[in-house]
């Protein structure tokens, strides 16, 4: 069961998502907050599969009122996150004449950014409701009827730690300097594209959003 488990939250995490391209851009500028995020995603994993862990998923889903405000929520935040990084892309692009440098991981800026990013990276994870989805109709049915608490907790530890892994390694490969150096002269680009990703899901969520809630009037 958790080796299938692993397996598949193997295989979703490599489809491209909002988490992949926040991480990718964060990491482009600074190896610690792109580590930052992938906590943030890692914590957002951990209440999405407590809650399918504890049964509480299905009776969630079974409330349509439940999951329109958690898309309406989730497409909002995407909308905001990609109105923002496709603006800083632009005029990172508009000023792409002026000298490029890595972020300094040890200023106050960056410092001050970390708390920041893991809270980027929450919100990004849970503004997915699509995941909870996912969970319920591949993983649920394998988890026993009555799960004891050390089958609940294992789990969960697999879920949480594969996530934290993938993402993280993401995270350190990207910000390897010979990497590193090659992406960041692209980084507005890459802004620009996360920043249109991040908002085409979000406004795909508040459409979906939408037609549920004028279809049950």
């Amino acid at each position: 069961m958790l080796v299938t488990m692993l397996v598949l939250n193997c295989v979703g995490m490599v489809a491209p998502g909002p988490d992949i391209f926040l991480v990718l851009r964060l990491a482009v500028r600074s190896r610690s907050r792109a580590l930052a995020a992938a906590v943030g995603i890692t914590i957002g994993n951990i209440i999405w599969v407590t809650i399918t862990v504890a049964g509480i998923a299905a009776i969630l889903v079974t409330h349509p009122s439940f999951m329109v405000v958690v898309q309406g929520l989730g497409g909002l935040w995407l909308l905001y996150l990609g109105f923002k990084t496709a603006h800083a892309g632009l005029r990172e692009w508009k000023n792409r004449n002026n000298d490029l440098r890595l972020l300094n991981e040890g200023d106050g800026e960056a410092n001050r950014s970390i708390m920041q990013a893991v809270r980027v990276g929450l919100f990004t994870n849970l503004s997915n409701p699509k995941f909870l989805l996912i969970l319920l109709s591949l993983f649920a049915p394998l988890v026993p009827p009555d799960p004891s608490l050390a089958v609940s907790l294992s789990i969960i530890a697999v879920m949480s730690l594969s996530t934290l892994v993938f993402f993280s390694l993401l995270a350190v490969v990207v910000s390897t300097q010979a990497i590193q150096q090659r992406l960041l002269k692209a980084g507005s680009y890459i802004d620009m594209v996360s920043g249109t990703i991040f908002a085409i899901v979000g406004a795909t969520f508040l459409y979906e959003a939408a037609v549920q809630l004028l279809s049950a009037r």
